[in-house]
């Protein structure tokens, strides 16, 4: 993990502007147990207003982030708009669920896993966060293939 954080860390000095370098910093610096870079990171991303899928990897990042540190409300907040970015996201909607019933909210926790089942997503619904730890185009491809 180390070796990854000093790599992604070389690419953003290397690139500033590269989202995919700081977004990936940000999730090594999260399992590092490092939230605030993670933030800073990922306060930069959102201030550069990336595309949809980075915008929505980082805002669920975020969240997490802004949940670990006790701050549910915000991290509802961000989790919505996460939804908001990429509707077919299945991970913003638990995560929010999740922020909602931690929080004592139950009733809009349901409700917010109900908007998600009224999707009638399928298996290949567009899902930022389960393709992350690949390249999107071929990680499509190879998901493709495990389905066929």
């Amino acid at each position: 993990m180390r070796e990854a954080g000093a790599l992604f860390g070389r690419a953003v000095a290397l690139a500033p502007a590269l989202v995919e370098a700081r977004v990936r910093l940000a999730r090594v610096k999260t399992l590092q147990h490092d939230d605030d870079r993670a933030a800073a990171l990922l306060d930069q991303v959102l201030a550069a207003q990336p595309a949809p899928r980075w915008r929505y990897m980082a805002l669920l990042l975020l969240g997490g982030i802004r949940e670990r540190a006790g701050r549910p409300d915000e991290a509802i907040r961000l989790y919505g708009e996460a939804i908001d970015a990429r509707p077919d996201g299945q991970s913003a909607y638990l995560a929010m669920s999740h922020a909602m019933y931690a929080a004592g909210d139950r009733q809009t926790a349901s409700k917010t896993l109900d908007r998600m089942f009224a999707r009638a997503l399928t298996p290949s619904a567009d899902e930022p966060w389960w393709d992350y730890l690949f390249d999107w185009v071929d990680a499509q491809r190879f998901f493709q293939d495990l389905r066929e």
